[in-house]
């Protein structure tokens, strides 16, 4: 009877091509943002899922996100997304910022939606937020049952994003075409 052969190590250390460089991130914090999931721009639509336990309902959605509570606040993004309920609400939304020097700016986001208070990954993004990496901490203001002032959540949001051109980042690399 043959031996089997040895299994190989569970992991082998491999050395680094090039030398590890400094980091350098822009850290963006946004405090106090207010989504409002009812009103006149507010837009969703409810696919339902199985009839007995409603597994695979959809939400599409369209929020606005504002600077403030009140009705003098400023629209400053959309939150558009997808919240789709698997045993619990998880949601996939794009927050699009709309004004400013982050207009047209996005910021990806992945998480569960509950009851009260959750945190979202924040996994991408483009514009000001390219590579962008985070969290989002949102606090659901209608399961106090006090007046909201018509917003639905608070968001809090941290993100850190590299600096183009610096030492982490490859040279760039030029190309020219030329017509014949």
């Amino acid at each position: 009877m043959a031996t089997p052969p040895n299994p190989p190590p569970p992991s082998t250390p491999i050395a680094a091509a090039a030398p590890l460089l400094p980091a350098e991130f822009t850290r963006f914090t946004f405090r106090a943002l207010y989504v409002r999931r009812t009103g006149p721009s507010s837009r969703e639509m409810i696919q339902p899922g199985r009839p007995y336990d409603e597994l695979g309902r959809r939400l599409t959605s369209d929020y606005p996100v504002y600077d403030g509570r009140g009705s003098d606040a400023a629209l400053v993004a959309r939150m558009q997304g997808i919240t789709v309920l698997v045993g619990n609400a998880h949601q996939l939304f794009t927050i699009v910022f709309e004004t400013g020097r982050f207009k047209g700016s996005t910021l990806l986001t992945n998480g569960m939606v509950t009851e009260g208070s959750d945190e979202w990954a924040v996994y991408g993004g483009t514009g000001a937020f390219a590579m962008a990496t985070g969290v989002i901490r949102r606090k659901n203001l209608l399961a106090g049952g006090g007046d909201s002032g018509g917003n639905s959540d608070e968001l809090s949001v941290e993100v850190f994003c590299p600096v183009f051109g610096s030492p982490q980042q490859p040279p760039k690399v030029r190309t020219s075409c030329l017509a014949h």
